[in-house]
């Protein structure tokens, strides 16, 4: 559903790029199917076991695919953090 409701490109299998940058990936592990999404500079886990879960994540992804990335606000890098930190 993410490759038909959004300009998302799928560069390999469950790994989505918005032009350049990885948006979002899906993986699995004991406690399930999750996918990690882009959210404000950092990825951020999401359950996608449950149809209710994956019904969820798509509109969340289809939400935050359509802001164009010059609107998604980036973490505040504070002292300590970032490139360059000591």
């Amino acid at each position: 559903m993410i490759r038909a409701r959004t300009a998302l490109t799928e560069r390999s299998r469950g790994v989505f790029y918005r032009k350049r940058d990885p948006f979002l990936h899906f993986h699995e592990d004991p406690a399930g199917l999750f996918c990690d999404v882009k959210i404000d500079g950092r990825f951020r886990r999401h359950p996608a076991t449950t149809k209710a879960q994956q019904r969820t994540l798509l509109a969340r992804v289809v939400k935050l695919a359509s802001i164009p990335p010059s609107r998604i606000p980036l973490p505040h890098r504070g002292r300590g953090q970032g490139e360059g930190a000591r």
